[in-house]
């Protein structure tokens, strides 16, 4: 995931700011949130950050399991 990131930060699927759980708006303070299906059946969350020094840069909100992932969504 590092590595496709460092290739292109808008690898990952953007999620809806409506569809934004509150569990992300809550404890990060996120307004953009994308998703990175691993082939592994892991689910990753990042955001794109502004630093003045660095510009716009990918930060990795967690790595969880599919069925973590679901909960925290939704979709279960």
């Amino acid at each position: 995931m590092a590595e496709n990131l460092l290739q292109n930060i808008l690898v990952g699927e953007r999620i809806k700011q409506s569809q934004i759980p509150r569990h992300y708006i809550e404890k990060y303070n996120v307004s953009n949130l994308y998703r990175y299906a691993h082939s592994e059946g892991y689910r990753s969350t990042y955001t794109l950050t502004e630093f003045s020094e660095y510009g716009v840069c990918p930060v990795i909100l967690d790595l969880i399991s599919h069925k973590e992932y679901n909960r925290i969504f939704r979709y279960v």
